[in-house]
């Protein structure tokens, strides 16, 4: 009697195992295969060794969850360890940031080359509002206070952990560098109709992406609506829109900011509140139709006059993962496909 008792509990035990298995395989929340659409191809890849620097164009870089290789990965301090950029030294576009045989040659018009690569003390440095551990080079430190003008700064490489927003992105997204987010994607076709709108065109070094996409069907804006994009063998999270400061109206070529003449001078002030300017390109012509309130970012009212261009990207992993990829990278020519 107690055996067969026994089974009836075993029998009824397999079938609910059988249907809580059946249920899940008919859930909604069971993960579908998502549809991949190709759009395009990566035109250009640029990375920023240093934060603020001169882009470098190269054909391929190694990708990590931190962005692309050497992106970002050196930045100037001020003496109390916050971060500058061209919003307060617009001389720093000039500056031509190379990694070389384990550290960094440094070039800019009118003055000496130097390669940095002893590194120093550990010091706690500032990157907007994040905190965190950074090595100082002090070759380095000693060339940007004589080329800035500027007591007390210091070149800085990176060191320590600092996470991305975790609103946007997920919660072990980490960043180096960069103004918030590891990787910015731009379009071409975006570029082309904004310049259309414009009385004189500018180049794609005003907004200074890593990753430029481009393709005969590919339209303008397109970008605004990617939630997960694959390039080449790399799939990566549409972060959030990229909302522009004053960079974009300082000409990379010259350091000059718009509207300012042959002003390239050092600025006192904290990055905190130079914005984008009134009255200078880009800045006016996104204002016409890029702001939040022309998105329908409804429900972020602080995105409401931001102006919007480019999208923030975060790195998940390998796409193709019955292919045995010994590094994992990105190179002009990949193919871009969305996932919906």
């Amino acid at each position: 009697m107690a055996e067969m008792e026994l089974w009836s509990q075993v029998s009824v035990l397999a079938l609910v195992l059988v249907v809580a298995l059946v249920s899940l395989s008919l859930s909604p929340w069971k993960k579908k295969k998502k549809k991949a659409t190709e759009v395009g191809k990566v035109t250009s890849l640029i990375i920023y060794p240093l934060k603020s620097g001169a882009g470098m164009e190269v054909k391929a870089s190694g990708v990590s969850g931190l962005g692309l290789e050497f992106d970002r990965q050196w930045m100037v301090v001020d003496f109390r360890g916050a971060f500058v950029s061209q919003r307060r030294a617009p001389k720093l576009a000039l500056v031509k940031a190379v990694p070389k045989d384990g550290g960094l040659l440094v070039s800019a018009p009118r003055t000496s080359d130097v390669f940095v690569k002893e590194e120093g003390a550990t010091l706690a440095v500032r990157c907007w509002d994040d905190v965190m551990e950074a090595t100082e080079v002090p070759e380095g430190s000693k060339w940007f206070e004589t080329y800035l003008e500027m007591k007390g700064c210091k070149l800085v490489t990176h060191k320590g952990d600092r996470y991305v927003d975790r609103r946007y992105a997920p919660r072990d997204a980490k960043t180096k560098f960069s103004d918030g987010f590891p990787f910015l994607l731009a379009s071409e076709k975006s570029l082309g109709d904004l310049n259309r709108r414009m009385k004189e065109a500018l180049p794609m070094d005003r907004f200074r992406p890593n990753i430029v996409v481009d393709g005969p069907s590919l339209e303008a804006w397109a970008e605004d609506s990617w939630k997960t994009i694959v390039v080449g063998s790399q799939t990566f999270l549409v972060a959030k829109p990229c909302s522009r400061c004053k960079m974009p109206t300082i000409d990379q070529a010259s350091g000059i900011p718009a509207g300012e003449g042959s002003n390239s001078k050092l600025r006192d002030d904290d990055e905190g509140g130079l914005g984008p300017d009134d009255g200078v390109e880009p800045t006016t012509t996104l204002r016409t139709f890029r702001t939040g309130k022309h998105l329908g970012f409804l429900d972020k009212k602080h995105w409401a006059d931001d102006v919007f261009f480019g999208q923030n990207l975060c790195h998940l992993g390998t796409g193709e993962k019955k292919k045995k990829i010994t590094r994992e990278e990105i190179k002009v020519g990949d193919t871009l496909w969305t996932l919906s």
